[in-house]
């Protein structure tokens, strides 16, 4: 009997150990591979943040570096609240997957899945919420820039500054455009309903309404225009800021109602689009043409008109006129703003090719008829201080011929600007009056004694500094008493005086002028036709040429919106046949068989079915035994045995294997971060981790037997005693 007790005994013990085996693996395998919860703790330890950085900065020193450092340090930055969101969803995902794969439900429902986790609005929204669109756009725009057909760097700086402002909205506005998107791929919804999307968000007025608000239009047209005067006159931009300034409401609003019928176009809504009667129609609309021309300095289109006729017969010495030709230049301009005012239409139908040519007569008529009598009257109206460079001109020139050569390089200095006012005082009346032939002659004085008094104390100056040879032997203290003689002596043929005749200006000037003026009013056209300026500055196809070319570029891009949309079908198919694909994969036979879910149904079923023999081969120990030091020391001697050997084993292989598995990895052919050379070690370690832990339990709970065993006898006699 005590032969078949002990056979017993040590059988059970031996299926225990071996039940305690088999139970290790599976719970090692149920507290891992097929526990969701594991793998997206495993994720949430990996540290992203230095693994993108190892990996930009590994191809750093390979190649160019593929975005600048403040991307690269946003990106950084943002990637673990990425992480944390995407991981959070993925979790929820992988629940959902188990949750099948472990019975728990009847249908995978893989889309319903990705609906409440990836593929919805919200999941988007918190995704956009950790990204800076601005300087996403700002990155791209650059890598334009300097390209054909790239954006000005005025431009782009102030579309990101507006994105910068408006990024809530924008972000709002793509989630709400993914949402029937996401839907739509779903099979949630029949139709994609991306135009319509895109129409409530992006592509309507009251969006473009949000954008221009934002700019400041005046501001940004005179930063394109900053470097284009040669091409376009300086009056012109500055009276096109002014204006844009001055409308900038009317004008923004206007803008934003020419989008609606190109919105329309490109959401095909409507089958053509007519880009000229679209702007004819808002923003180059009669009325805020004629603001412009009001604002518009138009001198340069007179000046274009009259072409320099009038300047090139003016003598040099009376080109002071052409001051009064400028003067003239406001009246001309008058005349022809109040002519395009009248024929505005008639212009913006030129300039959107809905006419060939134009023709503004602008007429001069009244302006030629007293022209003659006006240079006369505008001449005699002329003030001293008009005339001062004249008389400078012609007094300096006859100082210089008299003053002795030691003298000349005084005669600026001597000249000044109080003297020469003093004297266009005196002179300006009678010279006028002599060049209009109001007077027979000409005879007006000038004083020169302030003039030879200014050489005073700088001819003294230079005598002290270095006296004449003859005086040279004299003490400097001495020698200022023999100036005032040598003074005296050098300006002794100076006169104190000196007379402006008609010798001096040109006995027959008077009848020059008025033949001048006679040529001048004879030159002036009566009239001249701007429309032939116009249509030479700015050619008839300049514009159209463009608008062809933006409708070209718009049907482009209603083609692409449709063949997006076109490709969301393609998708949606894509996306059914991907999921249908998983999804079999759970049902497929692979060992003897059987499906994936199945298999892990069946493991789960030995899994327990581990434990409730465990638990009866426990219990059949107990039994045989029916005592208590046999029982806790046969159960704590295997408990102990298999503990300590699963143990041992773990905590060798970990120590010796660990360090091999880490070099191996870092001594491959490829440059693996160092972050990610890690990712071996810490994963063995985390799936050993619940066998070691186990392993660990059990040595314990076999340890408390064996002690027990030991103890418990020794106990009970002094209980007996105590009773």
């Amino acid at each position: 009997m005590a032969v078949l007790k002990g056979l017993a005994l040590s059988l059970l013990s031996f299926l225990l150990f071996l039940s305690l085996t088999l139970f290790g693996f599976a719970f090692i395998l149920n507290s891992t591979l097929l526990n969701p919860n594991f793998i997206t703790s495993e994720l949430d330890k990996l540290d992203v943040s230095t693994i993108t950085e190892e990996l930009v900065t590994q191809q750093m020193t390979d190649q160019e570096m593929p975005f600048p450092e403040e991307v690269l340090s946003a990106l950084t930055d943002a990637i673990p609240n990425l992480v944390s969101v995407i991981n959070e969803q993925l979790n929820t995902a992988l629940n959902d997957i188990y949750d099948y794969l472990l019975g728990k439900k009847d249908q995978p429902d893989l889309k319903t899945t990705l609906g409440n986790t990836f593929l919805n609005s919200e999941f988007l929204s918190s995704v956009l919420d950790e990204l800076d669109l601005s300087l996403l756009v700002e990155q791209a725009l650059q890598e334009q820039e300097g390209e054909e057909g790239g954006f000005p760097e005025e431009l782009m700086t102030a579309l990101i500054d507006t994105i910068n402002e408006l990024e809530p909205t924008l972000k709002e506005n793509i989630a709400a455009v993914a949402d029937p998107i996401f839907k739509y791929l779903l099979d949630e919804e029949e139709q994609p309903g991306m135009r319509t999307a895109l129409g409530d968000t992006f592509l309507n007025s009251d969006f473009v309404n949000s954008l221009l608000d934002e700019l400041d239009l005046a501001s940004l047209v005179e930063q394109l225009m900053e470097g284009q005067t040669d091409v376009i006159y300086e009056e012109f931009i500055t009276a096109l800021v002014d204006t844009i300034n001055e409308h900038e409401t009317e004008l923004k609003q206007n803008v934003a109602a020419a989008t609606d019928p190109i919105f329309d176009y490109l959401l095909g809504e409507t089958q053509d689009i007519d880009l000229a009667l679209t702007l004819r129609n808002t923003v180059l609309s009669s009325d805020f043409v004629l603001s412009l021309i009001d604002k518009l300095a138009i001198y340069f289109m007179a000046s274009e008109a009259l072409g320099g006729t009038f300047t090139e017969q003016i003598p040099e010495e009376m080109e002071f006129l052409t001051e009064y030709l400028d003067d003239l230049m406001p009246e001309v301009a008058s005349t022809i703003k109040q002519q395009i005012r009248d024929n505005v239409d008639q212009l913006l139908d030129y300039l959107l090719g809905q006419r060939e040519s134009i023709s503004i007569v602008i007429s001069l008529g009244s302006i030629t008829e007293t022209l003659e009598d006006s240079l006369k009257e505008h001449l005699r109206e002329m003030s001293p201080a008009e005339l001062e460079p004249y008389i400078e001109q012609i007094v300096t020139e006859q100082i210089t011929a008299i003053v002795p050569a030691e003298l000349q390089h005084l005669v600026d200095q001597a000249i000044t600007d109080e003297w020469v006012t003093q004297q266009a005082n005196t002179a300006a009346d009678p010279v006028l009056r002599y060049l209009l032939g109001d007077s027979p002659g000409l005879n007006v004085t000038i004083t020169l004694a302030p003039i030879v008094e200014n050489m005073r104390e700088p001819v003294k100056q230079e005598f002290l500094e270095s006296p004449p040879p003859e005086l040279a032997a004299i003490p400097e203290s001495l020698l200022e008493q023999y100036f005032d003689d040598y003074f005296e002596e050098l300006t002794q043929d100076i006169p104190s005086s000196i007379v402006i005749d008609d010798s001096m200006l040109g006995a027959d000037l008077p009848s020059q002028i008025d033949s001048l003026f006679q040529d001048l009013a004879q030159a002036m056209p009566t009239s001249f036709n701007i429309g032939e300026i116009l249509t030479e500055a700015i050619p008839s196809n300049m514009i159209t040429d463009a608008l062809h070319e933006a409708e070209g570029g718009l049907g482009e891009a209603r083609e692409s919106i449709a063949d997006a949309e076109d490709q969301l079908g393609e998708v949606r198919q894509d996306v059914d046949e991907a999921i249908a694909d998983f999804e079999n994969t759970f049902e497929e036979p692979l060992l003897g068989g059987s499906s994936l879910r199945q298999i892990i149904g069946y493991f789960q079923l030995g899994y327990k079915i581990a434990i409730a023999l465990i638990a009866v081969l426990a219990l059949g120990i107990i039994l045989i035994h029916r005592q208590v030091k046999g029982a806790t020391r046969g159960l704590g001697v295997t408990f102990l045995t298999y503990g300590l050997i699963n143990y041992v084993s773990i905590i060798l292989g970990k120590n010796i294997g660990g360090p091999r598995i880490t070099d191996l990895v870092s001594r491959g052919d490829i440059n693996i971060p160092q972050s990610l050379q890690e990712l071996p070690m810490q994963f063995v370690n985390a799936f050993t981790s619940p066998l070691q832990t186990f392993s660990l339990i059990v040595l314990i709970v076999g340890a408390v037997l064996v002690v027990t065993s030991f103890v418990y006898p020794r106990l009970r006699p002094s209980a007996a005693e105590d009773e």
